[in-house]
């Protein structure tokens, strides 16, 4: 070891004493701590796939657009120079023919790796006919080149149907509605009632489905629609209007409120025919009902004496008495049936805007209680809430397929306060729920000139070459190429333009021949080849199947 001091041995000393001087070693601690900055920024890069594939029958889909998200973390960014940078970063990719969606060459760093691992990103999967919930597996979950799988679920919808009179476009209560689907390898179907609006709401219907709709009614031809379930969009009338005619003859006549004179919705009318009850009924919205005469009770014939008997909780029965002949006779706005109510009543209206609105089913809360039956708006937008004492307390929820409901308007408000005033005060109003967006148009042909898909293309040079080719219809294709002794660069496009999305790179300028399959519903391919140098000889030649 070497000291910085010298001695000389003495025979008459018997020992020496040697100290040695201790080194520093801070300056290593120092440099450690100057070199793990550098260390977190060392990249790594994975490729991260995903399989699409429908949830019911694990079967994979192609053509389905993939949006993945992350959060791209550094401890410093060398662009902007900043530290602990944070950047979302969104891809997109469409799955290929089997499934798959990939994202290559996602580059992260050792910082990110080491304190962001688990953080979570987003996967989101849609198609024309299925679409997937968000998935949020975390960024150190993918691992490089092996699929996470993505489960989707047919994209449904529920649809409204209007149900009516083919004579006069009155709505129809207690109509049956029954629905199937048209594909034999999927066994589902609905049946279901009109409401006194003459609505019946069908849901769940798949939007990639062909369906059959019968509506059928007592006294009532049926009619059906069959179409694709996407053909159902658009407004309910007239999408979705299903008209029964009647079978003549008919007995029809309004029920309405003695003191107000206001059709009365949701009563019940019953035909008593030789001291029996034939049938039972409810009035539509506007207080009409319909009950059958000759031709759908053979035993009741036109010169029968028939009896109407109405009713309806907190009005007064009542009954009208007449020949069916005779009935028939008179005006439909003379063919009234009036109602005593037994308490107050509180005429309160739907709107839209200013403007009333039919068809509202309106649950009632009276002094904390809720009635059983539930009243609904008229063609005028009123609904009478009989049976009322001036200091109870009335709430009302009004709701309506369509439209926003409404539960705050008229919330644990007194009787009286409601009724004095102008029927403004007794407005309840409702908007309109936005529909579902429609489905996104094709993509418009390409500008230029559209070589055939088998056409080859050969004796390419230096530069930049750019061909676009129609698939004539098909959805696969093979690209087989030679770039012969010098490199040339390969690079394969679904579609055309701008919203061409890439499939295949050689990423390098590579000699020789090769071919791979791709899977595009573009219609259209673009090749782009990379000259690699002034005496570069290529060609290529593309199989649509």
């Amino acid at each position: 070891m070497k000291t910085k001091e010298n001695f000389l041995y003495d025979n008459q000393k018997d020992e020496y004493i040697i100290k040695l001087k201790e080194k520093k070693y801070w300056w290593l601690l120092w440099f450690l701590l100057l070199l793990l900055p550098l260390l977190l920024l060392i990249k790594f890069d994975k490729n991260v796939k995903f399989l699409t594939i429908n949830s019911d029958t694990n079967k994979a889909l192609e053509n389905t657009n993939v949006k993945f998200t992350y959060n791209k973390r550094d401890f410093i960014n060398l662009e902007k120079i900043s530290f602990f940078s944070d950047k979302k970063i969104i891809l997109k990719d469409t799955s290929n023919a089997e499934g798959f969606a990939e994202f290559n060459n996602i580059s992260y760093s050792l910082y990110q790796l080491l304190f962001f691992s688990s953080e979570e990103t987003s996967v989101v999967a849609t198609n024309e006919c299925y679409m997937s919930d968000s998935l949020k597996p975390q960024f150190g979950s993918l691992k490089n080149d092996i699929e996470t799988k993505i489960g989707l679920n047919q994209r449904t919808y529920s649809f409204d149907f209007l149900i009516v009179d083919a004579d006069d476009d009155e709505e129809l209560p207690d109509a049956t509605i029954i629905a199937k689907l048209l594909d034999e390898n999927v066994k589902k179907s609905w049946k279901d009632s009109s409401d006194v609006a003459g609505i019946v709401i069908l849901k769940d219907m798949p939007y990639c489905s062909d369906v059959l709709i019968i509506a059928r009614k007592y006294g009532y031809e049926n009619d059906t629609i069959e179409a694709p379930v996407k053909n159902l969009y658009g407004e309910l009338k007239p999408n979705r209007v299903l008209k029964l005619r009647p079978i003549k003859k008919m007995v029809k006549f309004v029920i309405k409120d003695l003191r107000t004179k206001h059709a009365i919705s949701n009563a019940k009318a019953s035909l008593i025919v030789d001291g029996k009850t034939i049938e039972t009924v409810r009035t539509n919205i506007n207080g009409r009902a319909t009950l059958p005469g000759e031709g759908m009770f053979k035993e009741v014939h036109i010169l029968k004496e028939i009896t109407i008997h109405a009713k309806k909780a907190f009005y007064h029965d009542s009954s009208l008495i007449t020949i069916v002949d005779k009935f028939l006779k008179l005006d439909i706005k003379d063919r009234i049936i009036y109602l005593r109510p037994k308490k107050q009543n509180l005429t309160l209206r739907n709107v839209v805007g200013s403007n009333g609105i039919s068809g509202v089913k309106n649950d009632i809360t009276i002094n904390g209680s809720r009635r059983s039956t539930p009243e609904y708006s008229n063609g005028s937008g009123i609904f009478i809430v009989a049976g009322l004492y001036p200091t109870d307390k009335i709430s009302v929820t009004a709701s309506k397929h369509s439209y926003q409901p409404n539960s705050h308007t008229v919330n644990n408000r007194g009787v009286s306060n409601l009724a004095s005033g102008s029927q403004s005060n007794r407005d309840i109003p409702l908007s309109k729920t936005p529909p579902p967006p429609p489905p996104p148009p094709p993509p418009p042909p390409p500008k230029g000139n559209v070589l055939p898909c088998d056409k080859p293309q050969k004796s390419g040079g230096f530069g930049i070459t750019e061909n676009i080719h129609s698939l004539g219809g098909k959805k696969s294709f093979t690209v087989h190429w030679d770039m012969v002794s010098v490199p040339d660069r390969l690079i394969v496009y679904c579609g055309a333009g701008s919203s061409r999305k890439k499939l295949y790179d050689t990423n390098v300028k590579v000699r020789g021949k090769g071919s791979r399959t791709f899977s595009c519903s573009q219609g259209y391919i673009t090749i782009k080849i990379i000259g690699g140098g002034i005496l570069t000889h290529w060609k290529y030649k593309i199989d649509c199947r």
